[in-house]
C-alpha cells in the first residue's frame, strides 16, 4: 500500500518541480534550495527502497521477512517520517 502511495505521488511532484518556468530568478533559487534538494533525495530514496522490498517479495512471497528486507522497511518509515515533517515547513 505504502508503494502505491509513493509511486503515484512522487512522479506527480517532480514533474510540477520540473514544470516551473526556470527563466524567473527566485524560482530558480528556489530550485537550488538546500532544503528542497534534500527533500527531493529523500523522495527518491524512499522510492528506491520502495522498489526494492516490493522486488524481495516477489522473490521470496509476502510470508518471508529477512533481516535486510526488515532494515529497508525501517528506514523507509524513518524517511517518510522526515519527509511528512519537511513537506509541512515548505511554503
Amino acid at each position: 500500500m505504502l508503494t502505491l502511495i509513493l509511486m503515484a505521488g512522487v512522479p506527480a511532484a517532480l514533474a510540477q518541480s520540473q514544470a516551473e518556468p526556470s527563466a524567473n530568478a527566485s524560482t530558480k533559487a528556489e530550485s537550488f534550495d538546500p532544503k528542497r534538494v534534500k527533500l527531493i533525495a529523500d523522495t527518491h530514496r524512499m522510492l528506491a527502497l520502495s522498489r526494492e522490498v516490493q522486488a524481495e517479495m516477489a522473490k521470496n512471497g509476502p510470508d518471508t521477512l529477512s533481516l535486510a528486507m526488515v532494515k529497508k522497511v525501517e528506514e523507509l518509515q524513518k524517511l517518510a517520517a522526515v519527509v511528512k515533517a519537511e513537506v509541512g515547513k515548505v511554503p
